[in-house]
């Protein structure tokens, strides 16, 4: 039977140990981006849990005012003015806000485009082409979910990938959500991902490096062994 890896028989000491090197330095790097890319899902489901939550902590909020206009406590509208006031407020990761409108796509409350309240912003399109606004109510409507689309943050020249959630309360007809930005994720995990490989190729070569110098002087050493040894022989 012929012999596998019979080419490993004509490398050196030297060379298979730098073969050991490379392919162990290979192995943690690919097990390093496999771990990488694990943990990247897991804040990916985090970050997209965390923006529901607040989503439905605030139509919590929504339902108590509303409860408080059925129980007569309040009148029906400063309910409603009080209840967006409240949602106004709410911030979270990095500024996040929690937005309002109602089913026919007229916005109620965004703390950070105040000037657009009162608007119908059904036709609103983000520039990958998604009319968001009516994404969102869909999705209220239909019990809740997610939507994604680009958005310029905080009037940034360049776009950036924003996840939704929505949620409805229909006794008010109102649509509420919040989103994230995910480029942040992505953008960190490849600088960790480019950080690794660099640092794994810097040791890979170092080693490399060392071995060869520490092969060189061992086979000069050994050079110098073997001519004194055979001039002490030679004199004999």
């Amino acid at each position: 039977m012929k012999r596998q890896f019979i080419w490993l028989d004509n490398l050196s000491i030297v060379q298979r140990i730098k073969l050991l090197i490379v392919t162990i330095t290979t192995i943690i790097v690919l097990l390093s981006v496999l771990n990488f890319v694990s943990l990247y899902n897991f804040v990916y489901e985090e970050r997209l849990e965390d923006t529901k939550n607040v989503v439905v902590i605030a139509q919590h909020v929504v339902q108590f005012y509303y409860e408080q206009e059925q129980l007569h406590l309040m009148p029906e509208e400063t309910a409603k003015s009080t209840a967006l006031a409240v949602l106004d407020s709410i911030r979270y990761d990095n500024n996040n806000y929690v937005f309002v409108y109602n089913y026919d796509h007229v916005l109620l409350a965004n703390a950070t485009r105040p000037d657009l309240v009162g608007v119908n912003r059904k036709d609103a399109k983000s520039p990958d082409g998604v009319f968001y606004v009516q994404e969102g109510v869909k999705a209220a409507r239909a019990g809740g979910g997610f939507y994604s689309y680009l958005f310029n943050a905080g009037g940034a020249s360049t776009s950036s990938r924003k996840i939704a959630y929505a949620l409805g309360f229909d006794p008010w007809q109102w649509m509420i959500g919040s989103g994230s930005y995910i480029d942040e994720i992505d953008t960190f995990f490849i600088h960790r991902i480019i950080y690794t490989i660099l640092l794994a190729l810097g040791s890979l070569s170092l080693c490399i490096y060392l071995i060869s110098k520490i092969s060189v002087s061992a086979l000069h050493s050994v050079n110098t062994w073997l001519k004194e040894t055979f001039d002490k022989v030679k004199t004999k």
